[in-house]
């Protein structure tokens, strides 16, 4: 039986789910620490060392084949990573 989600606009087909699951794997995480190592364990943008977050340069969910390409990713804190242009999905809401 459809789940009534389906119906749902903003339905994606069960991503939200598979992309929550990847985030918390293991291995995400794992990756996650070894990014935070590479820059030193600091913002690069200001040099903070608190609240450290990954931010993918090119979006985790817009771009699959580069959600684990370090090129692709920079430690930012959560006040630097939250004034990037597609910081949780501000560039696909502004292109829908």
């Amino acid at each position: 039986m459809p789940s009534i989600l389906m119906f749902a606009p903003a339905w994606k087909g069960g991503k939200t789910l598979e992309l929550r699951a990847l985030r918390l794997s293991h291995l995400y995480k794992e990756w996650r620490k070894m990014i935070i190592k590479r820059d030193n364990f600091e913002c690069q943008e200001c040099g903070s060392r608190v609240k450290l977050e990954i931010h993918h340069k090119k979006g985790f969910t817009n771009y699959p084949k580069l959600r684990f390409e370090p090129s692709n990713v920079v430690t930012l804190c959560a006040d630097c990573h939250s004034l990037t242009d597609n910081y949780k999905g501000r560039e696909r809401r502004n292109h829908e």
